[in-house]
């Protein structure tokens, strides 16, 4: 018996939605699904309460009864440093990756301001972390406790073997452990399947949609404040970031407004001419520029050095450089010469392959 284990529960978000499907398709005879209760009773204070002594008493009972077990933990930050490294020092490990807390504090490996991935702490004494002020996320944790604990697996860390969600972090993940085990095997959600299923009938109107959509969150790691200087240098396009609170929303080429995938977002991505998922960090398939694929095909991503675009044909979408100067004239060419309709279905045709990949590649695992 093995013993799928996280610190966040079927649900909400993109390791909420893997563990859904998870919970969905594997054999119970086989594995465990093991994750704290979600209380939510309408009274906010009265569900804070109730989660919290939940994910009390979820870590304790782990932490004393799992022993000598086969356990695949997923996402270690929701289930903390010292969970986690008692979790590793009592069991064998499968550890699937979901991002790039495996060497980076901050999860996504990203400088404020910096317009690139961040590998400073690669292999290294991860004392550029204090260095760059860098703060744990997305759970807060004492910096010096999360280093700790990030030496600790890179000391066991031939004991563990590592699952990764593309083949470019895999080989982040070796340049930072050196020889372990490491099988990349991506990851897939009942989303992304009725997606595939919902998308295959829809047709772009490119006359009733934005020019440029971005597809992503508030958050500078993914994009959010360089879509919006983009957004500047291309006044002669009309660009949508589904939120109010752009820096620049003055612009007048520029709609700032609160969507959701199921408020507008939707059909705002199947019409754009280009939908832009530019993440600086070495970035894992986010759900966010899956989904951009599935519904309009034509995206826009940033070719770093350890990100998902390495694992995506580079004809199946718009090579981004994250340099502002090179990015507008490669964006403005592309929708001229209206390049967008054969990047649509190039990265139409890619996305199915990433998901029947997908499905061959997580029965390693499961």
């Amino acid at each position: 018996m093995k013993y799928i284990i996280s610190g966040m529960a079927p649900g909400f978000g993109g390791v909420g939605k893997l563990l859904e499907y998870l919970n969905d398709t594997v054999d119970k005879n086989e594995f465990t699904l093991i994750y704290p209760l979600i209380f939510t009773f309408k009274n906010r204070y009265i569900n804070g309460i109730l989660n919290r002594i939940s994910k009390v008493f979820f870590l304790i009972l782990n932490v004393y009864f799992l022993k000598n077990k086969h356990l695949i933990l997923i996402h270690h930050q929701s289930l903390g440093c010292k969970i986690t490294k008692k979790l590793i020092e009592n069991n064998k490990i499968d550890f699937y990756i979901m991002d790039n807390s495996f060497f980076c504090i901050k999860s996504y490996n990203y400088i404020k301001g910096a317009n690139k991935e961040c590998l400073e702490c690669v292999n290294t004494n991860f004392k550029p972390a204090i260095k760059n002020n860098c703060n744990s996320f997305p759970f807060k944790n004492k910096v010096k406790e999360n280093i700790d604990f990030l030496i600790f697996l890179k000391e066991n860390s031939r004991d563990i073997n590592f699952y990764t969600l593309s083949h470019s972090n895999a080989d982040l993940l070796k340049m930072h452990f050196g020889d372990v085990y490491v099988k990349p095997i991506y990851f897939l959600t009942n989303d992304i399947l009725k997606d595939k299923l919902e998308s295959e009938s829809l047709v772009s109107q490119y006359d009733k949609g934005f020019d440029i959509v971005y597809h992503g969150a508030e958050i500078d790691a993914k994009g959010f404040q360089y879509v919006q200087e983009l957004a500047k240098s291309l006044p002669q396009y009309k660009v949508l970031i589904p939120t109010n609170k752009c820096k620049e929303d003055k612009l007048s080429n520029l709609t700032c407004k609160a969507l959701t995938w199921e408020t507008g977002l939707r059909e705002e991505v199947i019409n754009a001419k280009l939908v832009l998922t530019p993440s600086m960090w070495s970035n894992t398939p986010e759900a966010a520029t899956l989904k951009s694929f599935l519904f309009n095909g034509s995206v826009g991503m940033i070719k770093n050095k350890y990100g998902f675009s390495n694992d995506v044909d580079d004809e199946s979408y718009l090579c981004l450089s994250a340099n502002k100067k090179n990015d507008v004239v490669m964006i403005d060419n592309f929708l001229k010469e209206e390049r967008y309709k054969i990047v649509a279905i190039l990265g139409k045709k890619y996305i199915a392959k990433y998901i029947e990949m997908s499905k061959q590649l997580m029965k390693e695992l499961f």
